[in-house]
């Protein structure tokens, strides 16, 4: 039934997503989206520990690009910071912007993984694209009302996903 919002993986952080891994699995290129996966909603700050697997990733030459539904101007400037190639208003989950994206990266959707905090934005844009996903638990406890109904909303797809781990 839920099985259209189950991430391929999840991870408790993104940071815990390692090279070796990424290489085991033929992933070339990480898309991640950006608030509450890679720092807090709305911060310009990247935390040591992402940006120590920024550092691991790229040396290990996998790509990496962040795809946000938010504006250019929130994330352009955190892109710019860190160095690091975005696509902004992605309206997630569509499909249209990711697959863009992996096209502008020269890379194929069989070779790019997604990830993402969210059920109903990353996960099933990912799903929508055909990309494999992984969900990670949101950074911070600061969300938008908008953001806190639709986390209540996932409790039962989350509960069914980790039922359904617990099984194979």
């Amino acid at each position: 039934m839920f099985d259209r919002f189950f991430p391929t993986y999840d991870f408790p952080h993104a940071y815990d997503i390692t090279p070796e891994f990424l290489q085991a699995e033929g992933v070339r290129a990480i898309i991640s989206d950006l608030d509450d996966t890679l720092t807090c909603h709305d911060s310009q700050e990247l935390a040591p520990e992402y940006r120590a697997w920024l550092d691991r990733i790229a040396a290990a030459g996998i790509r990496f690009c962040i795809l946000s539904n938010n504006s250019e101007e929130r994330t352009r400037p955190f892109c710019d910071r860190n160095g690091l190639d975005f696509t902004a208003h992605a309206r997630k989950p569509l499909r249209r912007a990711v697959l863009a994206t992996v096209e502008r990266m020269g890379i194929t959707p069989d070779e790019v993984l997604l990830v993402g905090d969210q059920i109903f934005t990353d996960i099933l844009c990912g799903k929508n694209a055909g990309i494999r996903t992984a969900a990670v638990k949101p950074i911070g406890n600061r969300a938008t009302k908008f953001i806190a109904v639709k986390r209540f909303l996932e409790r039962p797809i989350w509960r069914a996903y980790f039922r359904r781990k617990e099984d194979k």
